[in-house]
């Protein structure tokens, strides 16, 4: 059985639109049971009917995320969830099909990254290897026009699907490999939710290895606007005396001016069983040149051109941060940190949400 499909042109930007409002109001009034709806259990038709309404359970059915069971039930081939005031459709995150080539990140790491994103007024903003689009969704809140990318035609149907349902209407939706169909254009804004977890080799999209980071920091300078700013989520390892940091800025090349830089880095694994478990598991399909990894860290990293090319790393559980700050505090403050080399009043910030996370 091969991954479902959306059938996204046979509904009307319209009626789109309205269906996307009437889903934003069945979250926003019972979160719970439009959460049960869409988590791909089958449900009683009567249930979802007075929930979001005869007509929505019609135009999801023609769009390819409802299918009929027997008993007259529902299932929902795809996840749909309410996150950062965005309607989204997206692949479901305990997928049967999770090692297909072609499946979409259900919203792991995305949302995560959208509150860090300094949102000062752009003219043209990348969101690169866009998956569903969460994060295009977001930069189209303050960019004249974003161009969305993916090498996956998967997700450019469900980014495109999605920004209809939001009635966003500034954004490209472009098949891309990386910056491959992007030559020439330079960006005042890049992100990227990069598909690289704790393998050594690549295994599939959303397992890609560091290859592709090598790639996308060797092209990223020649793409991004003299003040603009790359944010990326993204897995790394250090080896002895060969550093992540130091292999990314090698990658880059000599740039006037430098990079400066802020790494919040979610977790770092350098020692224990599990670890050990890994690079061994590693060293029989890589080889044995795995078992020298040092560590393996995952986080958010912000990157500027700046007089003052610092690097700075602070540990930070982002994960556990309270529904505040809006989109934008905590990226004003990085880009403020990198622009004048003083961490003090973002460090002052981070700790802030820490300790409010945990009372």
């Amino acid at each position: 059985m091969s991954l479902p499909r959306l059938a996204s042109d046979q509904i009307s930007q319209l009626d789109c639109a309205q269906l996307g409002r009437k889903l934003k109001e069945a979250f926003l009034k019972e979160p719970t049971g439009a959460a049960g709806v869409f988590s791909g259990k089958q449900v009683r038709r009567a249930e979802v009917e007075a929930l979001i309404g005869s007509q929505s359970i019609k135009d999801l059915t023609v769009l390819g995320i409802f299918e009929t069971c027997p008993g007259d039930g529902l299932t929902s081939r795809f996840a749909v969830r309410h996150v950062l005031r965005k309607v989204l459709v997206t692949d479901h995150p305990k997928s049967r099909f999770r090692d297909e080539a072609l499946i979409v990140d259900p919203l792991w790491e995305g949302p995560a990254l959208a509150r860090m994103m300094p949102n000062r007024r752009r003219r043209l903003s990348l969101d690169l290897g866009t998956g569903c689009g969460i994060l295009a969704l977001v930069l189209a809140q303050w960019s004249d026009h974003v161009i969305a990318s993916d090498i996956n035609p998967r997700a450019l149907a469900m980014g495109d699907l999605n920004a209809r349902l939001n009635s966003v209407d500034n954004i490209s939706f472009v098949h891309s490999d990386l910056f491959e169909a992007l030559e020439g254009q330079r960006f005042d804004q890049i992100v990227f939710n990069a598909p690289v977890g704790t393998e050594f080799r690549p295994r599939h999209m959303l397992e890609a290895g560091e290859f592709i980071l090598e790639t996308f920091f060797k092209a990223m300078p020649h793409h991004l606007a003299d003040n603009g700013v790359v944010q990326l989520n993204l897995c790394f390892r250090d080896w002895p005396n060969d550093s992540f940091v130091g292999r990314m800025r090698s990658w880059m090349g000599p740039t006037k001016p430098a990079f400066g830089s802020v790494l919040l880095r979610l977790w770092k694994r350098s020692s224990g069983l599990k670890f050990l478990f890994e690079k061994a598991l590693e060293a029989i399909s890589a080889g044995p040149g795995a078992l020298s990894c040092e560590a393996v860290s995952r986080g958010i990293i912000t990157l500027m051109r700046s007089p003052v090319p610092t690097h700075t790393e602070i540990d930070v559980n982002y994960h556990q941060w309270p529904p505040q700050p809006s989109i934008g505090h905590v990226g004003e403050a990085i880009v403020a940190a990198i622009e004048t080399g003083h961490d003090h009043s973002l460090r002052n910030l981070l700790r802030s949400l820490e300790k409010t996370s945990s009372t």
